[in-house]
């Protein structure tokens, strides 16, 4: 059975497949890739704190999405990554995805994408494809993170700072 993550992914992958999807479809894809991502973050985080289904929805819930990307942009959090031999950049990957989710969940904006001339305003699908595979790239780094490693990354997400 494919964990709600995993199914979230299929569905942008879904979206970017589809002919004349439109800016509304590419605009879905990249905020589920987003949510997809922010899933298997609090997954990863339940898993490895709750005692019970119960503990596991209280801290499905707990995470707010600001204070992980703080949190994951940490150098605590950079070192832990390089730790485990991974070289992606989650955090800067997940800032980029986390403000393309914000865009294409509330702009009136017509593309997220900056810098560009006048005519070429119009979201891109290889716009799209991209955050979907920035999302991908952040799930397989939580995916190769050992157990021990895992549970410092969820303490790190979790516990409040002082």
């Amino acid at each position: 059975m494919a964990l709600l993550h995993e199914n979230l992914l299929a569905v942008a992958d879904a979206l970017l497949s589809l002919k004349n999807v439109g800016s509304a479809g590419l605009r879905r894809a990249i905020s589920t890739a987003y949510y997809a991502t922010f899933r298997r973050i609090a997954s990863l985080c339940a898993a490895s704190l709750a005692s019970d289904r119960d503990d596991f929805e209280s801290v499905l819930r707990s995470l707010n999405h600001k204070q992980v990307l703080r949190d994951l942009k940490s150098d605590k959090a950079r070192l832990l990554f390089h730790a485990a031999g991974i070289e992606v950049e989650v955090g800067a990957l997940f800032e980029a995805l986390l403000n393309a989710r914000e865009w294409a969940d509330y702009s009136s904006n017509k593309s997220i994408v900056t810098g560009k001339a006048p005519a070429e305003l119009k979201l891109k699908h290889a716009d799209a494809a991209k955050y979907v595979g920035d999302a991908r790239a952040i799930v397989s780094a939580l995916d190769a993170l050992s157990e021990a490693a895992g549970h410092k990354l969820a303490i790190l997400l979790t516990i409040p700072k002082r």
